[in-house]
C-alpha cells in the first residue's frame, strides 16, 4: 500500500468521524430536552454530511483504510466506556 499524504489523512479522519457521528445520531432515541435541541442545531450538518458519505468509494484499498480506521476509533471510545465503569 502506498503512503498516505497529510492532506489526504485527514480527509479520511474526517470522513470517518462523519460517518461515525452519522451513524450515533441514527442510534439517538428518545425525547429528551437535550437529544432535541441537539438534533435541531445538527439538522443541517446532517444534511451535509449526508452528501459527503454517500461519495462513491471506488478503491477497495482506501475502503479498508476507512472501514479499519472507523473501527478502531469505535474499539477506542468503547474501551473508554468499559474504564469509565470499572473506574
Amino acid at each position: 500500500m502506498s503512503e498516505v499524504n497529510k492532506e489526504d489523512m485527514l480527509s479520511i479522519k474526517i470522513f470517518v468521524t462523519a460517518m461515525l457521528f452519522q451513524e450515533l445520531l441514527d442510534e439517538t432515541e428518545g425525547k429528551s430536552h437535550y437529544i432535541l435541541r441537539l438534533k435541531k442545531n445538527i439538522r443541517k450538518l446532517s444534511k451535509d454530511l449526508d452528501v459527503l458519505l454517500d461519495e462513491d468509494i471506488k478503491s477497495d484499498g482506501l475502503s479498508l483504510v476507512l472501514t479499519d480506521a472507523a473501527q478502531a476509533l469505535e474499539d477506542s471510545i468503547n474501551q473508554y466506556k468499559v474504564e469509565l465503569r470499572e473506574g
